[in-house]
C-alpha cells in the first residue's frame, strides 16, 4: 500500500552578506535550508474515521 506524501522545501541566502542566492551557495554563512517530510498513513485515517463516525459500529450490534 502506498501512503500519500508531502515533502516542502524552502531555501533562503543571506542577504546582508551576499547579493543573491547563487552568490551564497558556496559560501560560508550562505544560504538555509528547511525540508519538511509528512506521510499520512492510510490505516490512521480509517482509524479516525471510524472513531468519529456518528454511528458506531458498538451501537448497530443487537
Amino acid at each position: 500500500m502506498v501512503s500519500p506524501s508531502l515533502q516542502l522545501q524552502l531555501f533562503g541566502f543571506n542577504s546582508q552578506l551576499y547579493a543573491n542566492f547563487s552568490q551564497a551557495l558556496d559560501k560560508a554563512y550562505g544560504i538555509v535550508g528547511i525540508s519538511i517530510l509528512l506521510q499520512v498513513r492510510l490505516l490512521a485515517f480509517l482509524v479516525a474515521y471510524v472513531l468519529t463516525r456518528k454511528e458506531s459500529f458498538i451501537s448497530s450490534v443487537p
